[in-house]
Formats: C-alpha cells, structure tokens, sequence
C-alpha cells in the first residue's frame, strides 16, 4: 500500500448536512522530475498529495502539489534569501528525490516525510506505524 498515516485533522464534509470528514492519511505521487548531472545542481519533481478520510475514501477535492516555486516560497516565508535560500531549495529537492523518492528503507521513506511534512504543519505518525492500510 501507499498510504501514509498523519495526524488526524477534520475537514469540513462537502455535504454540509452531513459531519466533518476526518483525513488520517496521505498518499503521495511523483511527476516531472529530471536528473541532475552536476552535484550543484538538484532534481526538480512535483509531489502530488492525495488525503484519505477515515473511511479509506480519497478526498477528490483535496489535493495539494509542491514543487520548487513551493519550497522557494516557503524558504522565503521562513526569512532566506540568496544562496542561502537557493541552498535550502536544493537540500529539500535532494531529500526528496533520494529519501523520499528514492529511499532503500520504509525507515528512510518515513524520516524524510517526516521532516518536510513539518515544514507545511503535518505530523506524520511514527514508522512503526506506517502499514499502509487506514
């Protein structure tokens, strides 16, 4: 399975008669990405994140992409600029690309979740809970 376990958040149901939704995980998929072939320079992908409700249901309107212009934006948010900005850009797309992406390990997969979730406010839920099934 591909689904990864977060701290549970409610959503407000699309249904308005009906209660709010509950998100307890995330699946995430991998597009446009392009290998780098000097070590200064990082692989540009887009992550595209899928929420799952309680149910196991995926939340069709409720989807978020992150690319660079995002972990740009988000560096510039936490105060970097120039090379330290442009440094930040390649570590997270680095991360990505052979921890997330391309980690050997569930360990390695969740750890480097783990890290970038928190840059956008989620918590993933520790590796030994990580089973893929909601």
């Amino acid at each position: 399975m591909y689904r990864w376990k977060i701290e549970p958040f409610e959503i407000p149901s699309t249904d308005r008669t009906q209660a709010p939704k509950t998100i307890v995980a995330i699946e995430i998929g991998y597009w446009d990405g392009k290998v780098a072939v000097s070590d200064t320079d990082y692989s540009p992908v887009m992550l595209v994140i899928d929420y799952y409700d309680n149910d196991g249901r995926k939340r069709d309107y409720l989807q978020d992409r992150v690319d660079v212009n995002t972990i740009r934006t988000k560096g510039v948010a936490m105060g970097m600029d120039g090379e330290v900005l442009e440094g930040f850009v390649k570590m997270v797309m680095d991360k990505i690309v052979k921890n997330l992406i391309g980690g050997a390990t569930r360990a390695e997969r969740c750890a480097a979740l783990t890290e970038l979730a928190q840059m956008f406010g989620q918590v993933v839920l520790a590796e030994e809970y990580q089973t893929g099934v909601i």
